[in-house]
Parts: structure tokens; sequence; C-alpha cells
């Protein structure tokens, strides 16, 4: 269930599902978002902070900042690509530029 409403100009939204937390899609994405912004550090946080303003969706932001070509369709499954690599292994595999 997702629940959506607007309040001082934010829109603010809640979902509820029944699906064991650490296996929905959200919460797997919001920690790779975690460790990659961990990882490449304020040059990825702005890089990725210029494309949401440019309309991009999170993940495909993220795909982008670090040059891995991608469409926007495909970025969304595409970043378990992360999931099971060890940080030495992203840091040393690819760049924020």
């Amino acid at each position: 269930m997702v629940f959506n409403f607007k309040y001082e100009n934010r829109i603010y939204e809640f979902y509820m599902s029944t699906e064991n937390l650490y296996a929905q899609n959200a919460y797997r994405h919001m920690n790779i978002e975690m460790r990659l912004l961990k990882i490449f550090g304020v040059k990825l946080k702005e890089k990725i902070k210029q494309f949401k303003k440019n309309g991009l969706a999170t993940e495909y932001a993220f795909l982008k900042a670090l040059g891995i070509y991608t469409t926007e369709e495909l970025a969304f499954s595409n970043i378990y690509h992360f999931e099971n690599l060890n940080d030495s292994i992203v840091s040393s595999t690819y760049r924020c530029d």
C-alpha cells in the first residue's frame, strides 16, 4: 500500500508491505546507494544532486555518475550489480570523475 500527501509544499510518500523489510527493493536500493556515497563521497553526492535537478531517477543518476551506461528503465534493476561487490572492488573498478 502506498500513501501520499503534501504538507507545507513538500510531498511525502509512505509505503507499507507485509514483505520482509530486508527483501524489499527500496531497502536494498537505499543500502546500495548509501554504500556508494560512503565509498565515493561528496563528489558522487554532488553529481547525483545535479542529475536529480535535471529530472533523472535516483538509480539512473547513481549509475550515470559512475560512468555506467544503461537506460533509465534498466537502471532500477542494474543498481543491484553493486549489492554483492565488496567496497574495494567497487572503488577500484568504478570512478566518479
